[in-house]
């Protein structure tokens, strides 16, 4: 089950990551670091 495990754990990893994103996005509210977000 350590497969499942580390799959489990890079999913919440990029979850997280990809939330802390969203938030910059949103806080910065511009079309230039959506750009930057999106490369």
């Amino acid at each position: 089950m350590k497969t499942g495990r580390t799959a489990l754990a890079s999913l919440m990893v990029i979850t997280v990551v990809a939330l802390s994103a969203l938030a910059i996005v949103r806080l910065a509210g511009h079309p230039l670091a959506l750009q930057l977000a999106l490369k």
